[in-house]
């Protein structure tokens, strides 16, 4: 099974889009060749769980898995996206 880690920057995009380039990127094809991302998953719930910290409410630990695009994607709650073939 192949892995690839693809380190999260929120300050640049939300998770959605990192996900979504990346797999794009890993297909050599365009994102807009992909299908929706909400076939599989609530975009908005995905981002708003690992995009928006504050001191008093920081992130919650943990990671959310999702199968897209014939990988099996992992965001983690500490930045990081895993995407398994």
């Amino acid at each position: 099974m192949s892995q690839r880690n693809i380190p999260l920057q929120t300050s640049d995009s939300p998770p959605t889009v990192a996900v979504i380039e990346a797999v794009a990127n890993q297909e050599g094809v365009d994102a807009t060749e992909l299908p929706p991302l909400s076939t599989v998953i609530d975009p908005d719930a995905l981002d708003n769980l690992f995009t928006y910290s504050t001191d008093e409410f920081p992130h919650p630990e943990g990671r959310v898995v999702f199968p897209y695009c014939g990988y099996t994607i992992t965001v983690h709650s500490d930045g990081q996206i895993v995407i398994e073939a």
